[in-house]
């Protein structure tokens, strides 16, 4: 069969790991082998178990946006903040995966916010699938990228950014579309998520998916307890585990990139640490609560699972997905900022809200008369389709009707 190589090149959270962690046996049965290209290899290994076949993705080098502003105002901001718009940098970037496909010889490219991956798939006309997030999968089929808000012009106009493509992709005589969005056309592509939480959702188009198996299901919670999950960049950690750990009742703990002595404090103040990560859909099904910075795809499980959700918004990704969630009415928030008087009241308060909870819980119930398909099914099928024989995909072309 296929020789599969996934990427992922931007971004931190494990949610980027998640979905070809729960599909992969699935296509190895098939035939289809893997390479995994990664930001984070250590992430990798632990999400992937070690017999996962691992290399570094290209990293972008460091780069320091000059102009006035950086607010995110549309997904061309996201790339602006990169270097995308540096010719320079670009291309470096796009020269490597460039090296690294023509090394392992994939016949299917998997990206997942990979946008210099998506690049060189271009320029070496390798057939690709991107999957990731509403935020990560900003709708397409627009002149430019939808806004994330009206009230700001992109820090860099999409032009400067498309011309910047061009210069990247012209040694390889890959042609560019007309549009910035244009560029990260695939032959499939899936966003995954709850319409709810789509930062795009008055723009999209396209149906939204479940992750491999669903959502996970809302379960009545047996205990009041607190499942936590931060990143070792949290503004002021050790204070807050330190608080985290006062609180009565059970906690759970996972910190990614966390070190052994933390997670022996959290179990000497009679709490649960976790060193390795955790199966959020179990996690949800033992806790009442959930704590995090918000990355796209532990909201949406815990939306789904009917927990209420505080969050510690780091970035705008997850500044969006704080306020969609608070403005739904299903969790809060914490900024940065706060101190820990502050951060501490802001966790009992939460914790001892039990109008959020039955809400969350009762609007979880609803979201079960509205099943979304299965990504695991459309990726399976979508990957089948890329890999049969030229002559099958030619004959099966032939055979459907004119539209």
């Amino acid at each position: 069969m296929s020789r599969l190589l996934f990427c992922w090149e931007l971004g931190a959270n494990l949610g980027h790991l998640a979905t070809m962690a729960l599909l992969r046996d699935r296509l190895r049965q098939q035939g289809h082998s893997f390479l995994f290209a990664v930001a984070d290899l250590k992430a990798a290994r632990e999400i992937l178990g070690d017999e996962a076949e691992l290399v570094q993705a290209p990293a972008w080098p460091d780069y320091t946006h000059r102009g006035s502003r950086i607010e995110i105002a549309s997904f061309a901001d996201v790339l602006a903040l990169v270097g995308f718009g540096d010719p320079n940098a670009l291309s470096a970037v796009v020269d490597g995966w460039v090296s690294l496909l023509r090394l392992a010889g994939p016949q299917i490219i998997l990206a997942d916010h990979s946008p210099a991956a998506q690049l060189a798939a271009r320029a070496l006309r390798i057939p690709l699938i991107s999957l990731g997030t509403g935020f990560t999968q900003p709708p397409l089929e627009y002149s430019e990228f939808p806004a994330l808000r009206a009230d700001i012009a992109p820090a860099v106009p999409e032009h400067a950014l498309l011309e910047s493509a061009r210069w990247a992709l012209a040694r390889y005589g890959a042609s560019t579309p007309p549009s910035l969005p244009g560029l990260f056309q695939a032959q499939s592509r899936f966003v995954i998520g709850l319409p709810e939480l789509d930062p795009y959702r008055s723009f999209r188009r396209e149906l939204l998916c479940a992750p491999p198996n669903g959502f996970a299901r809302p379960v009545p919670a047996t205990e009041r307890s607190l499942f936590v999950y931060l990143g070792t960049a949290t503004p002021g950690l050790q204070e807050k585990v330190q608080l985290l750990c006062s609180l009565p009742g059970r906690v759970e703990f996972y910190i990614r990139g966390g070190d052994p002595l933390l997670a022996e404090f959290i179990r000497l103040r009679g709490k649960v640490a976790h060193l390795k990560p955790v199966a959020i859909k179990d996690a949800l099904g033992r806790v009442s609560h959930v704590l995090s910075a918000g990355g796209a795809m532990l909201t949406s499980e815990a939306l789904a699972a009917g927990r209420p959700h505080l969050l510690l918004p780091q970035h705008r990704e997850t500044a969006l997905n704080a306020m969609l969630v608070t403005n739904l009415g299903y969790g809060s928030k914490v900024d940065p900022p706060a101190g820990a008087p502050e951060f501490y009241s802001a966790v009992r308060t939460f914790l001892a809200d039990e109008a959020l909870e039955r809400r969350t819980f009762d609007f979880a119930n609803l979201l079960l008369d509205r099943p979304l398909p299965d990504v695991g099914d459309q990726l399976v099928a979508a990957i089948a389709a890329l890999a049969a024989p030229q002559d099958l995909r030619l004959e099966a072309a032939s055979a459907a009707p004119a539209s």
